[in-house]
Parts: C-alpha cells; sequence; structure tokens
C-alpha cells in the first residue's frame, strides 16, 4: 500500500497561472495523493478555476474564504489545508508554481527512514521581466552535506540562522507526524512568512533527506510576496530569529554546539540583503549602516564555509548570472 501526500494548495489571484499548477498536480505519475485548493477571498477568476478542477477530479478539494486574510494569515491557512487532509506527507504548492510530473515518485522514496522528518531538492525559477516574458533560471544548490541532510540534527540551523535558506518550500515534503509534533505550520504575528520558521523548528526534530533532482519551479513574478513585501521579510527575519534564539537557545546547543558561532552571527545574510536593497532605491546612509554591522559581527569566511561548498557557491553564482543576462537578452525584444 502506497503512502498517501497531502498537497495544500493557497491561492490568491492566481487566475493566469492556477491551470497550469494544477494540471501540474493531475500530471504527477504517482497517484496516491489528495488535494485542498484553499482560495483566499480572491477578485479575479481564481475560483472558476479551482472548482473546476475539483469537478474533474475527486481528489481535489475546493474551500474559499470569505474574507481575505492576508500575508499574515498564511500559516492559519496552511493548517487549514492540513485538517483538511490526512496524508502520510504533506506538500504545500503555491497557486501561482508548478511541479514536474516525477516531483512526488522521486520523493517518497526519500523517507527511507522514521527519523527523517522533512526531505527536499532542487528546483528552478521562472522570472517575469516583464508582462508576456517569462525568463527560465536554474538555481544552483552549493550547500554543505551537514546542511541539506541536516546530520547531525540542528545542522541546517547554521544556514537558516544567518538567514540562508537550504529549503525551499518549492522542493519541501514533510511528515505529517512531525508537523503535528511542532503544531502544524509556524508563523510569529508580525512576519509574513510561514515556510522559514516551521523549517527552523523542524530542524531540531530529525533528519532531512536530499533529492537531487528539480522538484519544483518557483515562478517570480510583481504580484509574488516575496516581490511586494521584500524588505518586510527580511527586517521580520531579524526580529524573529531573536526570538527563536532566546526559546530555543539552550536546546540548540545541547544538540549542536557549534552553533553558537552562527548564533553570534544570526541575521548576516539578511543584512547584506537588506543593504542590497537600499542601494537600489537609493538610501546609501541606510545601506552603509547595514553593510557595517554585518561587517561588526565578523567571521564572514568562517561563516560562508560553514554552510557552503566555496567553489561550487562561486560558480553558480557566476553561472546564475551570466545565464540570467543571457536568456535576458534572448527573450527580450
Amino acid at each position: 500500500m502506497t503512502p498517501r501526500v497531502s498537497i495544500v494548495i493557497p491561492t490568491y489571484n492566481h487566475e493566469r497561472f492556477l491551470g497550469q499548477c494544477l494540471e501540474s498536480v493531475l500530471s504527477q505519475t504517482y497517484g496516491d495523493w489528495e488535494a485542498v485548493v484553499i482560495d483566499d477571498a480572491s477578485t479575479d477568476g481564481t475560483a472558476r478555476i479551482a472548482e473546476s478542477f475539483a469537478r474533474r477530479d475527486p481528489r481535489i478539494t475546493f474551500l474559499r474564504h470569505a474574507e481575505n486574510r492576508g500575508i499574515l494569515g498564511l500559516a492559519r491557512t496552511y493548517n487549514e489545508g492540513l485538517a483538511a487532509t490526512t496524508g502520510e506527507f504533506v506538500v504545500v504548492l503555491e497557486g501561482d508554481d508548478f511541479w514536474p510530473p516525477w516531483r512526488l515518485a522521486a520523493q517518497i522514496p526519500s523517507f527511507a527512514t522514521a527519523d527523517i522528518v522533512l526531505s527536499h531538492g532542487l528546483f528552478d525559477v521562472i522570472e517575469t521581466i516583464r508582462p508576456g516574458r517569462e525568463v527560465p533560471r536554474p538555481i544552483s544548490y552549493p550547500y554543505r552535506d551537514d546542511v541539506r541532510l541536516n546530520e547531525p540534527v540542528g545542522s541546517a540551523l547554521k544556514a537558516l540562522l544567518l538567514g540562508s535558506n537550504p529549503l525551499r518550500a518549492q522542493a519541501v515534503m514533510t511528515r505529517r507526524s512531525a508537523l503535528a509534533g511542532i503544531g502544524g505550520f509556524q508563523q510569529p504575528e508580525f512576519w509574513c512568512l510561514s515556510d522559514y520558521p516551521t523549517w527552523m523548528c523542524l530542524t531540531m526534530k530529525g533528519r532531512f533527506a536530499f533529492v537531487e533532482r528539480k522538484l519544483g519551479t518557483w515562478r517570480r513574478h510583481s504580484q509574488a510576496v516575496t516581490t511586494l513585501h521584500r524588505e518586510r521579510m527580511l527586517r521580520g527575519f531579524l526580529k524573529h530569529v531573536d526570538l527563536f534564539i532566546e526559546s530555543n537557545g539552550p536546546a540548540m546547543y545541547a544538540l549542536l554546539p557549534r552553533l553558537r558561532y552562527f548564533v553570534e552571527r544570526r541575521g548576516m545574510a539578511t543584512l547584506a540583503n537588506l543593504s542590497r536593497i537600499c542601494l537600489a532605491q537609493g538610501r546609501w546612509r541606510e545601506a552603509c549602516g547595514l553593510m557595517a554591522h554585518a561587517f561588526v559581527k565578523g567571521g564572514i569566511l568562517g561563516s560562508l564555509n560553514g554552510i557552503y561548498r566555496p567553489r561550487e557557491y562561486a560558480a553558480g553564482k557566476l553561472r546564475e548570472t551570466v545565464g540570467f543576462v543571457v536568456r535576458y537578452l534572448t527573450f527580450t525584444d
């Protein structure tokens, strides 16, 4: 008997994308799945599309909010999807993203032992450069094995504490019992993210599996949460990581004493990203202050070596930059 996968599909004003998203679910070569589409009171044709797919396949359930909860209600929506499903494994698929047909079939075997709480893998990005023009962008994955496998348990926190995310939601599958053990999906009331705080909690509960294969595509466009609220997300992280350490410090150090080094340098990657945003907006003084704050923490090379394979990291960044420029010039008139 095959284990069932529960797919939670939150969506809001994804009329342009939801059809492709749901078709990618229907095209899975692994058939033992159930999906719940939760529309956060969209104002476009999202509900109509979701309803048509629910009529087409009984494995799909459609729920619709009477009022929009917004990005601060993400975890509540995800947990609503959890409550409406029963599968042994859980995946979140945002309504503007999509999967390759082998996604579920490739990932289920990675849960080989009971101590694996989470599985993840490679992903790519489709970047909208202007309306009607999308550029594919492969993403490198230069993280060290201890980070990607969270072995010993707690190792992935080295990256997460710095603000570098090795666990992209587009490629993550979780064990339901592990999610239940932390109280479901997590989200601080001030932060517009649910996946990152959830991964931080699961990092302390067991090992991860890694699938060396593309498992999902992340569509980046002008209306995406990560585009509209980029600075808000980064500043929310700085607040959350302090609270996380305050609540979990002793347990973290018991798991992995070396985490103290990364706790002292927490938020370093986030500060660098914030400074780039400020530079792009001409906020020079603020950008310099943020960068100085990052440098004061010290140990930049040690931090990078602790989470990345340095040569792969540098080569990957170069390939991404060159590849994007080439595709941009190719796909634009």
